[in-house]
């Protein structure tokens, strides 16, 4: 028979277990909350810190205009069902002019309150995608309020411009 102790112990282990898995779901869904601010920030000033990193003429691909040119690629044999897939769950994708000489590019743009390597591998993943379309060459960005010091690292290896617009930096 337990005693008045240990019944009160597994109470306790059970509504701290309770507890808990409610602060982690509340937390979850806390970081989609602030990362869908970031990524409403992120398409309403994109044109501009694009522009800053050397790129002009931006036009952001909507949904059925990118399902077009990926199924066309696909159809063609030039990128496989993996590479659409990708495509189609990125944050964003531009159409873009580099201002240096003009050549159109496909921005992948992959956005988060805080970048972790996970942020990097999709972005570069995506940029590899994007370049498959119609042979204009893909660029991975990562844009958010600040970067671990492991995505840093992984995204200067993966060649993925990193984006820190000083004014998200006091939201995170």
């Amino acid at each position: 028979m337990a005693s008045r102790e240990e019944d009160l112990e597994v109470r306790l282990d059970d509504n701290f277990l309770t507890f808990e898995q409610d602060h982690n779901v509340l937390k979850d869904d806390l970081e989609l909350l602030v990362d869908g601010c970031f990524k409403d920030k992120w398409l309403r000033n994109a044109g501009g810190y694009l522009f800053s990193y050397g790129f002009f003429v931006i036009r952001l691909l909507d949904g059925s205009e990118l399902y077009d040119k990926a199924r066309a690629a696909l159809s063609s044999g030039t990128m496989g069902q993996d590479g659409l897939e990708e495509l189609l769950i990125a944050d964003s994708v531009f159409l873009a002019e580099r201002r240096s000489d003009g050549g159109p590019v496909y921005i992948t743009c992959e956005v988060s309150s805080r970048l972790h390597a996970d942020d990097i591998y999709r972005s570069s993943k995506r940029a590899s995608a994007a370049s498959l379309l119609d042979g204009a060459p893909g660029v991975a960005i990562a844009a958010g309020a600040s970067i671990d010091d492991i995505a840093a690292a992984l995204a200067e290896r993966e060649a993925v411009t990193v984006v820190i617009p000083q004014s998200w930096r006091k939201s995170a």
